[in-house]
């Protein structure tokens, strides 16, 4: 892979190449596409997690979700959500595997009812995108004669994240509206680093640091036209981005060192659930970004992102009996989805395919909820993408609530 147009810690004109005698691999593969974003962020929250990504229609009044806030007006008392997740990925690039695994922060909604069931003000933050992709290459080249070996280290990381302001109101019981000020703020950063064991060449970092932030505006709505049937969707304008790139390093002559887009595209999704009896739910849903918009050249690298998921939850018996069992007393959640990742490898689309579970434990007269989400599945393919992924995700969150304001008698 060419990085550098000059590379100035040689401080000559010519480097000839000889081998690459080995690799060694962080992250997933299909972050590190030149001057990405990485890997888009998306869900809905654990409890949707569970059931195959979906969740923008949802009939719980438990957990905030963190793309259809406007379902918040079912919510009865100040609520609160925060979720954390731990990733794994093993990656076969070529005649290359590895693996690589991380944790961190998944999303925190708060909620407070101005009115019940009318008027709700609340705050959220969630991932937006994440990159985390590293390569170590062991390179042998010749200059002036002299055989020199050092490691070549390239190392993408960085993420970025939506915060919301968000009002909820629902004009008629059936109905729920509310506007989003959304504000998206982090860092992307590539490292490029090279480590000479001769005395004679010193090791360098080059770093390019890219912070990006900028407020946007979204609208969501959810519609119950009957008692079994919830209708949802949200519709996130382009926001107004501002990107502004740091050298950390005197070289400031890196190939690719602008970032291609100028913003993040339009995001709308839609979803339904239906309510099967007492305890049975369906869910579907279909979220899109069109990220050819927002590039300020073509780059045939980049295409359409978009998701689909179908679920179905058991929740727990309404029943408060001795005689219950385990099973019994939890929400239980199944289901699949296939995603679109927005990027070209090796001019062929890279599809994530997943199945999902998932189970909610209520506590505290079921007026607080333990949510754990399991996604595992498959993304790219070895023959069309020259690399392929497994991968694991697992993600926990707390949903709790209590009456902060009441009216004084």
């Amino acid at each position: 892979m060419k990085i550098f147009e000059r590379i100035s810690i040689l401080m000559i004109s010519a480097l000839l190449i000889l081998a690459f005698s080995a690799s060694i691999w962080a992250g997933s593969y299909f972050s590190s596409r030149n001057n990405s974003i990485g890997t888009r962020t998306y869900t809905t929250g654990v409890r949707g997690l569970g059931m195959g990504g979906t969740g923008l229609a949802s009939f719980d009044s438990l957990s905030l979700n963190y793309y259809v806030v406007s379902q918040w007006r079912n919510i009865n008392n100040t609520r609160a959500t925060f979720g954390l997740f731990y990733d794994y990925t093993n990656s076969e690039v070529g005649e290359s595997t590895f693996t690589s695994s991380v944790a961190n922060f998944a999303g925190l909604s708060f909620g407070i009812p101005i009115q019940t069931k009318k008027w709700v003000f609340g705050v959220s933050v969630q991932p937006y995108t994440d990159i985390n992709f590293r390569t170590t290459q062991n390179v042998t080249s010749i200059i002036s004669s002299d055989t020199t070996n050092f490691q070549q280290v390239l190392q993408q990381e960085g993420n970025i994240s939506r915060a919301q302001f968000n009002l909820i109101w629902a004009p008629v019981e059936q109905v729920g509206l509310a506007i989003h000020a959304n504000y998206y703020f982090g860092t992307l950063e590539d490292n490029y680093r090279f480590e000479f064991d001769e005395a004679s060449f010193a090791s360098t970092n080059h770093i390019v640091e890219y912070r990006v932030s900028g407020p946007g505006l979204g609208f969501s709505l959810d519609v119950r036209p009957t008692s079994d049937l919830m209708l949802a969707g949200f519709f996130d304008l382009k926001p107004s981005l501002n990107i502004s790139t740091s050298y950390i390093s005197q070289n400031t002559d890196i190939e690719g060192s602008d970032r291609v887009f100028d913003s993040f595209p339009i995001s709308y999704g839609i979803g339904g659930a239906y309510q099967l009896g007492k305890r049975w739910n369906l869910a579907a849903d279909y979220a899109f970004q069109k990220w050819s918009e927002t590039l300020l050249s073509s780059d045939e690298s980049y295409e359409d992102w978009f998701h689909f998921g179908v679920g179905v939850e058991r929740m727990a018996s309404t029943r408060r009996t001795r005689s219950l069992g385990f099973w019994d007393r939890v929400d239980l959640r199944a289901g699949a989805s296939s995603r679109q990742l927005g990027y070209r490898f090796n001019n062929e689309s890279v599809r994530e395919n997943s199945l999902h579970f998932g189970l909610g434990i209520p506590f505290f007269q079921k007026n607080y909820r333990l949510d754990a989400g399991f996604a595992a599945g498959f993304r790219g393919d070895s023959a069309k993408n020259l690399a392929s992924e497994s991968f694991f995700r697992f993600e926990l969150s707390v949903s709790v609530g209590e009456k902060w304001f009441q009216r004084i008698q």
